[in-house]
């Protein structure tokens, strides 16, 4: 920091977005004047700005210094004078006024980072020794049996993403055979837990041209990779899978199997299956077991539970039976293999589960006792109007091809009923005003409604708006594609203002996601300012306290992104005590103390303060606890955010006196590690390759990388998943000579491209890495990546 700044020195990053946004709605930023009578107070004659309002291609100038502005805050970045010059040239040729050149030197040159030389905080080795070239292993070859491992991968993760369409699937087919299988756990902890699964096979019999026979009991060996890669590319073949978890947690599910294996028929003929396709002879066929032994038939009920049912009128039922797949040809192996993926109660079955993907194969269903009956109640919805029950089975079913089935089949019903449509809104509403509200299930509410409603959006209301807005805001952010709401910004700000008048706790959660938008672009600068209006704004000390911890934490930790660390310590101090109050009136808000918290861990790790054990500590509890917690279930759902983060300080403190022994504990456990599903969990593997690497377990590392890029490839990739799957690829070929992890990091980085501007000097940084790999990059590649968990 210069001794020598003016008092002003942030002018640049508090005017530049407000210019930007001003020149791109040819309307003067309502908080300029504010700003800028601020700045006159400070020091700095703003004549030349007052009421200026940029013309579109200054306001693009703006950007592109903003832009170059975040080159010369990276501390690996070189060109300064270039990139000072190139700036200083731009805004004089589009005649921008003279004096923000010198305001942005000045805002440069009191931010300029010292060159990136590594953490070095303890004397004992911990953390100076991560990454470095004196402690590192020198960069290693994969060995060919993970080469073979991940191809098995790849060929499954292609094979599942080109399945043939199931929309209209077995619609023209004249017969069908399906073929069933379970799994139970024997007994213990998961024995309310089971999988049913099998394979719709157009035709009456097996045809092993088409689809090859199997052998069962493969779980996670190579041979199941290519069993489910032919079942996944089989046009013939539907595969199902419904795993069963028994509200009692106490049950036995097997105690329940003809009940369940009745749903599970039920749900693929009629829900699953096109219900006004060509009359068509079925067989079923399962797996012989204790209670139904060989050659077992139950066809005369299996044919009276579905008759008189409309949904189940083109099936002629010839057989429904049990067979020993040993002296049968059939596809029940197929049924086996599929079981056994979402068998999620051992840890070999995940494996294979989290490289299937099986959860976005068409045929999965979430299968609970009652589920048959809730969608046959669903018949009679506009007859009963009963829409609580449907939006909750919706959210139930949410991410499933079944529930956009469901959505999509009341879509159609609903689409003259405007007095339902409407009774959606209003259901919707009294969810949100709820004090208790679980805010997570009314998005996935507001998502379901969204599709439905055909109404308007004047005719909605300005509450209804809202919803979908920030539920589109904050998926955006979910998928770090924040181009894909470009059109959204600008009808929010069309009714933002009568939002603030009529619902303005709805429009403060609007206006925080927007921030995340922003963020998302790496725009940290705008991200700021659009939280610290509302921690500046004259209502914000009457907002309620929850609302101000939120803008709060949203500023704390965009502070902490944008290199401002000793304020975002500040406000994310503040956001606790608040978080803290509020609470103690309404005690179910406990849990969200932990956002903030962590937060600020994040901010003192990226500062590399004293205090980072005691700001972990407050962020995660005893770390020796939370890594027990940890070591018994490696997936624990509502740990995920305590576990990226204790494992980032595990990178880089792992050898600290502090921490060695939970990180030696967590070391030994990875035989058991797992991986979970979403976020965080990509940053999750991608870290424990890092501390495996710096422990020197470099296969271990080599495997823990590939599950990061393979748990991203996953996802929907917008260009800020794709930035970081570019970080990812580049640590891992800084670490392995391995062509495989250069290609995932150059597609990534082209497919960034010229998308984000402000990651310019991060993609220079991963490119000059890659042209010149070492394990040394590592580290740099971990600085890099705080534009994420931020």
């Amino acid at each position: 920091m210069s001794k020598q700044s003016p008092r002003w020195w942030k002018a640049w990053q508090r005017l530049a977005p407000r210019f930007i946004k001003s020149g791109r709605s040819s309307k003067l930023d309502p908080h300029l004047k504010v700003v800028l009578d601020d700045l006159e107070r400070q020091g700095l004659a703003c004549g030349p700005l007052q009421s200026w309002i940029p013309t579109g291609s200054q306001a693009n100038a703006l950007q592109v210094a903003q832009g170059e502005m975040g080159k010369l805050l990276n501390p690996y970045f070189k060109a300064h004078e270039k990139s000072l010059q190139r700036v200083r040239s731009l805004l004089s040729s589009q005649q921008v006024p003279k004096i923000l050149i010198p305001i942005f030197e000045a805002n440069y040159l009191h931010r300029r980072p010292a060159p990136y030389a590594g953490i070095a905080k303890t004397s004992s080795g911990g953390a100076g020794s991560v990454g470095s070239s004196g402690s590192s292993p020198a960069r290693q070859k994969t060995t060919k049996g993970i080469k073979q491992v991940r191809i098995a991968q790849q060929r499954l993760e292609r094979a599942r993403l080109e399945m043939p369409s199931a929309t209209d699937w077995g619609r023209d087919s004249d017969s069908f055979l399906i073929c069933i299988d379970e799994t139970w756990p024997q007994k213990g902890k998961h024995g309310s837990e089971g999988v049913i699964a099998g394979v719709v096979w157009q035709g009456s019999e097996p045809d092993f041209d088409r689809l090859p026979r199997a052998k069962d009991h493969r779980y996670a060996s190579l041979a199941a990779y290519g069993i489910l890669e032919q079942l996944f590319r089989c046009p013939q073949a539907l595969p199902f899978i419904m795993p069963i978890r028994l509200d009692d947690r106490s049950g036995q599910a097997s105690q329940h199997y003809d009940d369940l294996l009745q749903a599970s028929i039920q749900i693929v003929l009629g829900w699953l299956l096109p219900v006004d396709g060509k009359p068509a002879s079925l067989k079923i066929w399962m797996d012989h077991d204790s209670r139904h032994p060989h050659g077992y038939d139950q066809t005369d009920f299996f044919q009276g539970l579905l008759r008189g049912n409309q949904r189940f009128a083109r099936y002629d039922i010839q057989e429904v039976s049990w067979y020993d797949l040993d002296r049968i040809d059939s596809y029940i192996a197929y049924a086996d293999q599929l079981a056994y993926l979402a068998r999620e109660s051992t840890k070999n079955n995940r494996a294979l589960g989290e490289v299937a993907n099986f959860k976005e194969l068409p045929g999965y269903v979430p299968l609970t006792m009652d589920l048959v009956e809730r969608l046959k109640r669903l018949e009679h919805l506009e007859e009963n109007g009963d829409v609580e029950s449907f939006l909750d089975l919706a959210v139930q079913l949410q991410k499933t091809r079944m529930g956009d089935l469901l959505v999509e089949d009341v879509r159609r019903r609903l689409s003259d009923r405007r007095d339902l449509q409407l009774r959606l809104l209003e259901t919707l509403d009294r969810r949100y005003q709820h004090r208790s509200r679980d805010l997570r299930k009314l998005e996935k509410a507001v998502d379901v409604v969204q599709r439905i409603v055909s109404i308007t959006p004047e005719q909605q209301g300005v509450r209804a708006r809202l919803l979908s807005t920030a539920v589109q805001f904050q998926s955006a952010n979910y998928d770090g594609d924040p181009y894909r709401v470009t059109e959204l910004i600008a009808q929010y700000e069309s009714i933002r203002d009568e939002a603030l008048e009529d619902v303005p706790d709805l429009a403060v959660e609007c206006d925080l996601h927007l921030a995340g938008v922003a963020a998302d672009r790496l725009e940290f600068d705008q991200a700021i300012l659009i939280a610290e209006d509302w921690a500046h704004d004259e209502r914000f000390p009457f907002l309620p306290r929850f609302l101000r911890a939120k803008v709060l934490t949203t500023l704390g930790r965009f502070l902490a992104a944008g290199g401002f660390h000793e304020e975002a310590e500040g406000r994310l101090a503040q956001a606790i005590t608040l978080m803290d109050a509020a609470a103690k009136a309404l005690p179910s808000l406990g849990s969200w103390r932990e956002i903030p918290a962590g937060y600020r861990a994040h901010n003192a790790l990226d500062q590399q303060a004293d205090d980072w054990y005691e700001k972990l500590q407050e962020a995660v509890g005893n770390p020796d606890d939370l890594v027990t917690s940890l070591i018994e279930d490696h997936d624990r759902r509502q740990d995920r955010y305590r576990h990226r983060l204790i494992l980032r300080a595990m990178t880089a403190y792992g050898s600290d006196p502090l921490l060695r022994d939970a990180t030696d504990r967590y070391v030994a456990s990875r035989e058991d590690w797992t991986m979970g599903e979403g976020e965080p969990w990509p940053e999750i593997a991608f870290y424990r390759a890092c501390i495996l690497w710096n422990v020197k377990e470099t296969q271990a590392a080599s495997k823990w990388f590939d599950l990061a890029l393979v748990t991203l490839a996953a996802r929907h990739r917008g260009v800020t998943m794709q930035l970081l799957t570019a970080c990812v690829g580049t640590a891992a070929y800084c670490c392995f000579d391995d062509q495989h992890f250069y290609d995932e990091a150059i597609e990534a980085i082209e497919a960034v491209g010229d998308s984000l501007p402000a990651a310019a000097a991060m993609l220079q940084a991963l490119n000059n890495a890659l042209k010149r790999p070492a394990p040394h990059h590592l580290l740099e590649v971990q600085t890099q990546m705080r534009f994420h968990y931020h």
